[in-house]
C-alpha cells in the first residue's frame, strides 16, 4: 500500500471525536476551534509520521464597510494542502478559506479555517452534533416577475387652475399612454421624438399616433414591393425625410429633372 494511505488510515485509528465545545459570540452558534483540532491531531500525525503543508492557489482581497462606518478587509484564499508520508508519497486537498478582520489578520483567519476543514474532511473526524445537510430544505424562492412602471399621473392643479407644467405633465402621459399601445419596433422614434418636446410637439404626436391607432392594417402581397405608405410618413424620421426632400427641391428646381429634346414631357401630354 502506498505509504500515505496507509498512514493516514492508520491515524483515523486513533482520532477521537472533537466536540463543538466553543460558542461564537455574535451569532450565537457551537463550533470546532482550530487549536481544538490541532491539539487533538498533533501527536497522532507525528507518531504516523504525517506532516502537511499549504500551497496558495488564488488569493482575493476586498474592503468591506461595518455598520458603525468601519472598514474590514475581506480574504479568499484557495489552499491546496499537502498531506505527505516519510517515503514521499503524498495526497492533495484543495479547499478555500474566508476570512475577515479590521487589522491585518483577514489572510490568517482564511488559512486557519481552510486548514481546519481540511483535516476534518481529511481524516473524518466525527462530532456527537454535527448536522446533515439533507436534515434541512432551503425555503424555495420564487423569482420576482418583471412588471413595467406605472405610466406617470400628472399632479392635481393648483387652485383649481392647471398650469403650464401640469399641462405638458398631461400631454406626455396621454402620449406615452398612446405609444405603449404601438408595435414595439415602432415605439422607439416616437418616445425619443416626446423627450424635450413642447406642448405643440407633443399635441402634433399624439395626433399622429392616434391617426396610426385607427388605421386599419394593410396586407399587402408577397411579391409586391415595399412602398412608402402614410404611416411611415407619420412617424419622426418619415417627417424628417420628407421636410429634407422639399427643401432641397426649393433650393435646387433644376434637379427635379428635365424631359430630352424630343421627348414630351408629362405635362404636354395634357396640354395636346
Amino acid at each position: 500500500m502506498n505509504g500515505i494511505y496507509k498512514a493516514i488510515t492508520e491515524a483515523m485509528k486513533e482520532i477521537s471525536p472533537i466536540a463543538k465545545g466553543k460558542k461564537n459570540a455574535e451569532q450565537h452558534f457551537q463550533y470546532r476551534g482550530i487549536d481544538d483540532v490541532m491539539n487533538e491531531l498533533n501527536p497522532i500525525l507525528a507518531k504516523h509520521n504525517i506532516f502537511i503543508y499549504p500551497e496558495v492557489i488564488e488569493s482575493k482581497r476586498s474592503e468591506r464597510q461595518t455598520q458603525r462606518g468601519g472598514t474590514l478587509l475581506y480574504s479568499i484564499l484557495t489552499i491546496r494542502y499537502h498531506f505527505a508520508a516519510e517515503d514521499g508519497s503524498e495526497i492533495c486537498v484543495t479547499v478555500i478559506g474566508e476570512g475577515m478582520d479590521s487589522g491585518d489578520k483577514a489572510s490568517n483567519k482564511a488559512m486557519a479555517i481552510a486548514f481546519k476543514y481540511a483535516c476534518l474532511q481529511t481524516f473524518c473526524i466525527p462530532t456527537e452534533d454535527m448536522p446533515d445537510p439533507d436534515a434541512n430544505t432551503p425555503e424555495k424562492i420564487t423569482p420576482k416577475a418583471k412588471t413595467t412602471p406605472p405610466a406617470q399621473k400628472p399632479l392635481p392643479p393648483k387652485n383649481g387652475k392647471p398650469t403650464p407644467q401640469d399641462e405638458l405633465t398631461c400631454l406626455k402621459s396621454e402620449a406615452w399612454n398612446l405609444i405603449q399601445r404601438l408595435p414595439q419596433e415602432k415605439q422607439a422614434d416616437w418616445i425619443n421624438s416626446c423627450k424635450g418636446a413642447n406642448m405643440a410637439t407633443l399635441k402634433e404626436i399624439i395626433g399622429d399616433v392616434t391617426k396610426l391607432l385607427a388605421a386599419p392594417p394593410q396586407d399587402k402581397p408577397a411579391n409586391q414591393q415595399p412602398t412608402p405608405d402614410k404611416e411611415a410618413a407619420l412617424t419622426p424620421q418619415g417627417k424628417q425625410n420628407e421636410g429634407q426632400r422639399l427643401a432641397e427641391q426649393a433650393a435646387n428646381p433644376e434637379a427635379q429633372g428635365t424631359a430630352p429634346e424630343g421627348e414630351i414631357k408629362p405635362n404636354e401630354l395634357e396640354i395636346y
